[in-house]
């Protein structure tokens, strides 16, 4: 769950473009960039990555939350195939409901336009036990780079319960802080700006193995 804290315009979206994008992206090898995160230096190379990833890919202000999905979903063509394929916003018709479907919590939309699962805090995206991802309303109107981040937290999380991490260790005391902390930590990785939620998570966690915190893709 992203908690709160801390393009393309639509006249060029056309076929031509698309096809353009897509061939930019397979070769320019922007997908699946975050496993070089371990190296010290390529870590200071990919700060702030995500920002210019998405001023390559022609995502910018302009574009609208659903075609920035879109794209996301190709230029992280790698990590979207490890999830479950469902991410939609809440104020897609019957999106709630399906989510609801594969989950015991209730989401409700607070009058900020944010989600609230359960007696939850606000959020601006919530994954669901099969790895099914929604976003809050709220985002339609938030700067587009937010939406990017939120984006990959989520999908850290709808990998973690689609490939079995959660399953393997859900009995572990702190495996909702663990889980919490790695979708925090790979959105730093590739901006190089912590979120405080961070910290938090990583002090509620304790001592966890690295292993855990390493990432399969």
């Amino acid at each position: 769950m992203k908690s709160l804290s801390g393009g393309i315009s639509s006249t060029i979206a056309g076929e031509n473009f698309w096809d353009g994008f897509r061939q930019g992206v397979i070769t320019s090898g922007l997908n699946h960039l975050g496993h070089l995160g371990g190296n010290t230096v390529i870590k200071k190379v990919l700060q702030n990555r995500l920002e210019k990833t998405l001023g390559d890919s022609g995502v910018n202000n302009d574009c609208t939350t659903k075609q920035a999905l879109e794209i996301l979903q190709i230029v992280f063509k790698d990590m979207w195939s490890l999830g479950s394929g469902w991410a939609k916003f809440a104020d897609e018709a019957g999106a709630i409901a399906e989510w609801e479907s594969n989950d015991s919590q209730k989401i409700s939309v607070n009058n900020n336009g944010n989600l609230v699962a359960g007696a939850g805090n606000p959020a601006w995206g919530i994954t669901n036990s099969k790895g099914q991802m929604i976003y809050a309303i709220s985002l339609h109107t938030g700067p587009i780079n937010r939406f990017a981040e939120v984006f990959l937290h989520e999908l850290v999380h709808s990998i973690d319960y689609v490939t079995g991490f959660y399953k393997t260790f859900w009995r572990l005391p702190n495996i909702t802080a663990l889980m919490e902390y790695r979708a925090y930590k790979y959105v730093y990785d590739w901006t190089g700006i912590k979120d405080p939620n961070q910290d938090n998570f990583k002090v509620e966690m304790g001592y966890t193995p690295k292993f855990l915190l390493n990432y399969s893709f």
